[in-house]
């Protein structure tokens, strides 16, 4: 009798042992083929209203501490869900594509809000919304990432910031075209200054987007900068570019729900998760 119950043990024990070596060799492998992949570049998106059933309360488990406190304070219920989702899908991302937990980083922000994750590895994401959507890119260089749903082209903004060439084209074209260009021409301009670190702290008039090839391009005094800048075909009814300094084509996913528990000052909350 004794001799089973101590071989079931070691079974058990060994089993265990097992288990751990596998969990340490997934994650190992993960890390690897992260590191390999210098040139990654991929695009999460969430719609807004997948997420009306959540209350804010349910939300509060998924960001860091400082957000709850920073969210708590805006008056607008629409900012507040909207700053929660941000923040929890990329630090659920950075959990399944990094194994990053949130003790393990630290997210630095610059001083025109572009962010930095500091960790055992540098992880450089963005993020962007309009309308119902929210979009995030991650990469191991830097990124910069925008979205703006599509209404009427605002002329008087265009030819108040626009870069002369832009104006010219935008002027050439009449109804939905012009629509199309003019947010083409916004969501592009957006991604090149995030990507910068400098905001709208610099002139969208410095610079010149052209559409005159397999990908958009932009000039500064005549000079192309290399960038790789490619559209991110999340809905027909909005715009989104990424901006980048690979080469790699730009892997776009939805962010997917799925229902899990979470124990946070002793209550349970149902969560969004990927």
């Amino acid at each position: 009798m004794n001799e089973t119950l101590n071989f079931q043990g070691t079974v058990l024990s060994n089993l265990k042992d097992f288990n751990n070596f596998t969990i340490f060799f997934l994650q190992a492998y993960r890390i690897f083929v992260i590191f390999i992949s210098t040139d990654m570049l991929k695009i999460y998106y969430l719609r807004i209203s997948d997420f009306q059933h959540l209350s804010e309360d349910e939300l509060f488990p998924l960001v860091g501490e400082d957000t709850v406190r920073k969210v708590t304070g805006y008056k607008n219920p629409g900012v507040r869900r909207t700053k929660l989702l941000g923040e929890g899908m990329i630090r659920r991302l950075l959990f399944r594509l990094w194994g990053l937990h949130k003790e393990d980083y630290l997210i630095r922000i610059g001083e025109h809000g572009k962010p930095l994750v500091e960790s055992r590895f540098t992880v450089w994401y963005n993020l962007s919304h309009s309308g119902d959507y929210i979009v995030a890119a991650f990469s191991h260089l830097e990124v910069g990432i925008d979205i703006e749903q599509k209404r009427k082209a605002r002329m008087e903004v265009a030819r108040r910031f626009f870069h002369p060439a832009e104006i010219q084209c935008l002027q050439n074209l009449a109804g939905d075209a012009q629509d199309e260009l003019f947010f083409r021409y916004w969501s592009v301009k957006e991604s090149f200054l995030k990507y910068t670190g400098s905001g709208l702290s610099s002139p969208l008039s410095g610079f010149e987007v052209r559409f005159d090839g397999h990908r958009p391009r932009i000039f500064q005094s005549e000079n192309l900068r290399n960038l790789s800048i490619s559209a991110c075909p999340v809905d027909p009814a909005y715009k989104c570019f990424v901006c980048a300094e690979t080469t790699e084509e730009p892997g776009i996913f939805p962010f997917l729900v799925r229902i899990s528990s979470c124990r946070m000052n002793n209550r349970c909350y149902s969560l969004p998760s990927v």
